[in-house]
């Protein structure tokens, strides 16, 4: 091969730019003699340098991109195309790193490995560094070979021609992965630098940077319900507490919020049938229905006494049918903020979260409020989340492809989709994020509230009537937001004093339930406003400071119904008496010929903060209640406020002592089939009232490897052997607990035992 010096490129670098009708005024003497060139006309210099010609191959970012759930892009690469980052959650950041071919050299480095690092910094102070999650790198390539689809793998494709006479080669590369833990991400000024190199080509490397706006979003208060499920052949089947709030996990990962701030109630409900049939119009079935209504009278229970501003009841999994196929997995009613699905069923969980936040479906056939303002990602698939979306709580991360998967506020078919959260969805949640945020009340400070569940019912020879089912009268010291999306009230309720003088009036809208499904792909069906057999209402009223004579339920003019204040009905209580199966209280209550409607309270600290644990309990038998579902104090009382008439008594047993009870802690460790040696660990927490735990504050360790990381979701790869798994968590009551479980690892696939 013959050897070229510098003289001889500078004389073919001129040579090309005279082919190519280019100036070279900024070339050095390229005549025979070391002379300018007698045939080139003599130039000014350049206000910039010229490229050099016999520059190499080179190493280039076309971009960075940063992603807690799904990619945003257009055309190109980076951060612009980014959607809002929120404070500790987990993120990824993607490198697209490529190769520029040299002028005279050509592309010497396709192929290579490029590898790198990332520095997350905030005022100019390093936080954390990491390299890329593939500890090999990726393979470079050319610009066009970069593909978002692809996470820590390279793809290599033969595709054929139409006519088959012809195969063409279809070569993917991965963006560079770097993996930035929660609780590094703060709501501050926050720098992201990446460097990349080529190891086995010395001094080629590449590196960018962007600045982030890192978004401080509360995490939202949401009260999980128990719906106990009787088989009808003498079983009751319970929800366990790690189902319960595993099922929120998904929408913990995929919305825009850091976590959920989970508390179990005591309160409960148990109901008998199908929960999973499904009805002509599309809809939600009864017991969904009923469930729903309940939930959004615990909802304004939770607010009033500040324990939670969404409700959320789990159905347990034994409970869903089999061999149906179409299968209503859940219901919800987002404009009230209530949901209820079946433990497991974390979509539908997602699903029913995106409607409380105001998302309307996408695109699901017969429904008039889907959303109009959908883009159309891709032409012939309007249900497409048009961006990749990510699991980055999974390890390694689920990327979802535009291309197949569609969005989390679709309707699956029976085909099956994937289903994730789109740029659009996503930031239209982000923007309605303080819409279940309330402001902390003052526990001295009561007012008297009227929570009324009613029916509106259309008559078949014209006109409606309303059918009371319940109120309960109690004091409360915090508000009730109002539903949301509603414009025009259908019934207003009058609140009148014994002169027939109006005090308030207050307007009622109807409850909208919107189910989940599996299997199933319809909207709520075609019945127009109007004509349903009946609108369902509950309604939390504030009363005024003067006595309320009388209440009457308006559609028009004429009222439809007037409730009479009574005299408030007789109610005592007694106990606990303490069993091996829990406390007992005797409950006593009587009144005049209308329902008495009857609420169990509790508090551990002298009445400073109530919690509800039973609504109607039987008065026959003793009421049962599981101490470990009561969070203790030295000054533990219950009280039962009964409500007939609009006129409410109330008893309380004596003060008595329980063990103060922190958090709820639930640990589960799962093997990976496909990876040996690799365990996926979830930690679940119940706050109790507490206050929700940061994922940095969860710790992880095994008897055998030691310390395995932090966070809600870690995995880790194990050595071979019997492994005792713990998590650690702020019990919030100024100590530590720990809960464990055990995996042998080693031979054939993990196996978890009991802990």
């Amino acid at each position: 091969m013959q050897d070229f010096d510098q003289g001889d490129l500078d004389a073919l670098a001129a040579a090309l730019l005279r082919r190519l009708g280019l100036p070279s005024g900024s070339l050095p003497p390229a005549g025979p003699t070391r002379l300018p060139d007698p045939r080139l006309p003599e130039l000014p210099p350049l206000d910039r340098p010229m490229p050099e010609l016999n520059r190499p191959a080179r190493l280039a970012i076309q971009g960075l991109e940063v992603t807690q759930a799904t990619q945003h892009f257009g055309s190109g690469f980076g951060a612009d195309n980014s959607i809002p980052t929120v404070a500790l959650k987990p993120m990824v950041v993607r490198a697209y790193p490529y190769a520029i071919p040299g002028i005279l050299t050509g592309d010497t480095l396709s192929g290579l490995q490029v590898t790198g690092e990332l520095v997350l910094s905030r005022w100019g102070r390093e936080v954390y560094r990491t390299g890329p999650t593939r500890p090999g790198g990726a393979r470079l390539g050319r610009l066009t070979e970069l593909d978002r689809t692809l996470w820590d793998r390279e793809q290599d494709l033969w595709v054929g021609s139409r006519d088959g006479l012809s195969v063409k080669h279809i070569r993917g590369n991965p963006p560079l992965n770097f993996l930035v833990p929660a609780w590094y991400l703060r709501a501050e000024q926050t720098v992201v630098t990446v460097r990349l190199w080529i190891a086995s080509a010395a001094g080629v490397s590449a590196d960018a940077s962007l600045r982030l706006d890192v978004l401080n979003v509360a995490a939202p208060k949401v009260a999980l319900v128990r719906v106990k499920w009787d088989n009808s052949v003498g079983t009751v089947v319970t929800p366990a507490d790690d189902d319960m709030l595993g099922t929120l996990r998904l929408a913990e990962r995929m919305l825009p919020f850091p976590y959920f701030e989970a508390n179990i109630l005591t309160l409960s409900y148990t109901r008998s049938g199908n929960f999973g049939a499904t009805v002509a119009a599309g809809g939600c079935n009864a017991l969904w229905v009923e469930i729903l209504k309940r939930l959004k009278e615990a909802r304004f229970w939770t607010q009033l006494f500040q324990l939670a501003d969404i409700v959320i009841g789990i159905v347990p999994s034994a409970a869903f049918p089999t061999g149906q196929a179409r299968v209503k997995t859940g219901c919800g009613s987002g404009e009230d903020g209530v949901g209820a699905f079946f433990a497991g069923q974390e979509m539908t969980t997602a699903h029913e979260i995106g409607h409380i936040y105001g998302r309307p479906h996408v695109h699901v056939p017969n429904d008039p409020k889907n959303d109009t303002e959908y883009p159309k990602y891709r032409k012939g698939f309007n249900r497409s989340i048009g961006e990749v979306g990510m699991d980055v709580g999974l390890s390694p991360p689920t990327l979802y492809d535009p291309a197949t998967a569609i969005d989390v506020m679709a309707y699956t078919t029976p085909a099956g989709e994937p289903q994730w959260i789109s740029p659009h969805t996503y930031s239209k949640i982000l923007e309605m994020r303080s819409l279940y945020s309330t402001v902390p009340a003052d526990p001295r400070r009561v007012r008297p509230w009227l929570i009324v569940s009613f029916q509106l019912e259309r008559l078949a020879r014209g006109g409606r009537a309303v059918v009371l089912e319940k109120a309960i009268r109690l004091d409360a010291p915090g508000s009730v937001t109002a539903a949301a999306g509603q414009e025009e009230s259908p019934i207003s309720i009058d609140l009148l004093d014994v002169d027939d003088r109006i005090l308030a009036t207050h307007h009622a809208f109807p409850m909208r339930t919107e189910p989940g499904g599996c299997g199933c792909h319809g909207g709520r069906g075609g019945v127009p406003e109007g004509r349903e057999p009946f609108l369902s209402f509950v309604e939390a009223i504030p009363l005024p400071e003067r006595e309320v004579a009388r209440i009457s339920f308006h559609a028009g003019d004429a009222p439809l119904l007037v409730v009479v204040a009574g005299d408030p009905p007789y109610i005592a209580l007694e106990g606990p008496e303490r069993h091996e199966d829990g406390l007992h209280l005797r409950l006593e209550v009587s009144g005049s010929d209308e329902r008495v409607s009857t609420l169990i309270l509790f508090t551990g600290d002298d009445g400073e903060t109530w919690t509800p644990v039973a609504e109607d309990p039987p008065t026959d038998l003793p009421l049962v209640i599981d101490p470990a579902q009561l969070t203790g104090g030295q000054r533990c009382r219950f009280r039962a406020v009964a409500t007939a008439r609009l006129r409410s008594a109330t008893a309380e047993t004596a003060e008595f002592e329980l063990p103060r009870l922190g958090r709820g802690l639930f640990v589960r460790a799962e093997a990976d089939p496909c990876a040996g040696g690799w365990v996926r660990m979830s930690a679940f927490i119940d706050a109790r009232g507490l206050g929700a735990v940061t994922p940095q504050d969860v710790r992880w360790e095994s008897d055998r490897d030691g310390e395995l990381g932090q966070g809600f979701e870690q995995a880790a790869r194990l050595s071979d052997g019997r492994h005792v798994i713990s998590a650690s968590i702020p019990d919030g009551l100024g100590g530590r607990m720990t809960e464990r479980a055990m995996i042998v690892v080693g031979g054939r696939p993990p196996q978890t035992l009991p802990g």
